[in-house]
C-alpha cells in the first residue's frame, strides 16, 4: 500500500485489513505542488517506493493519490501514473498487479462517503450529514464539519480519518455510490 499523505499512510492497512488482505509493505508518497508534472511525479515519488514495495514480495500493490485542484479527470491521471509504473518496473513485476486510485479530490473525500460514520465522529455535536450532499466527488469534504463541532475540538487527519476507516461501511453499495474513488479501491481490494 502506497499513499501520499499521511492519512492514507495510516488509513489505508486498516481498510486493506478490513477486506481481509494481509498489508506487507506500506509507505508513505510525499506529496508535491499540484503544478508538478504528473509523469515526473511518479518517477521520482511513486516508482522508487514500489520498486521497494516489490522486494517484499506482494501479489499487489495499490497506490492512492489525491486529484488536488488538477485539472485532469482522476481515471486518466490514475491511467497516466501506472503507464509510468509499468515502463520503469513493467520488467520486474512478474505476478505482482499494480493499481492506481486517484482520489476526487482528496482521500478523505473516499473516507466522508459513509454519512453515519461521519455523524459518529466524538467530535461533532450532532448529526450532520442530512445537510450533505448525494455525492462526496470532488469537494473539500472537511469543511462540512466546521459549524458543528464541539467547542476546543477540529477534524485531525490521522486520529479521525482512521476513526472512518474502522466503522465505515465499504461493502455498502449507497456508501458506494457517493465516491468513485471509493469504489475503485473497493474494487481492487476485493
Amino acid at each position: 500500500m502506497l499513499g501520499e499523505g499521511q492519512t492514507e499512510f495510516y488509513c489505508l492497512p486498516k481498510i486493506a485489513g478490513r477486506l481481509g488482505h494481509v498489508v506487507v509493505h506500506k509507505a508513505w508518497i510525499r506529496p508535491v505542488s499540484t503544478e508538478f508534472d504528473w509523469e515526473r511525479f511518479f518517477l521520482l515519488r511513486v516508482v522508487p517506493l514500489v520498486t521497494a514495495a516489490l522486494l517484499k514480495s506482494p501479489d499487489k500493490i495499490i497506490i492512492v493519490i489525491d486529484r488536488e485542484d488538477r485539472p485532469q479527470c482522476s481515471v486518466e491521471l490514475a491511467q497516466r501514473g501506472l503507464q509510468e509504473i509499468v515502463r520503469c518496473c513493467g520488467h520486474c513485476l512478474g505476478q505482482c498487479s499494480i493499481h492506481v486510485v486517484v482520489a476526487n479530490r482528496t482521500f478523505e473525500s473516499l473516507l466522508f462517503a459513509d454519512y453515519a460514520a461521519v455523524d459518529s465522529l466524538p467530535i461533532l455535536r450532532q448529526a450532520i450529514s442530512h445537510t450533505f450532499p448525494n455525492s462526496c466527488e470532488g469537494v473539500k469534504v472537511i469543511h462540512w464539519l466546521n459549524a458543528s463541532m464541539r467547542p476546543g475540538y477540529s477534524y485531525d487527519k490521522i486520529r479521525d480519518g482512521m476513526t472512518l476507516a474502522k466503522t465505515m461501511r465499504l461493502s455498502d453499495a449507497g456508501v458506494q455510490a457517493r465516491s468513485r474513488s471509493l469504489r475503485k479501491l473497493v474494487k481492487e481490494l476485493t
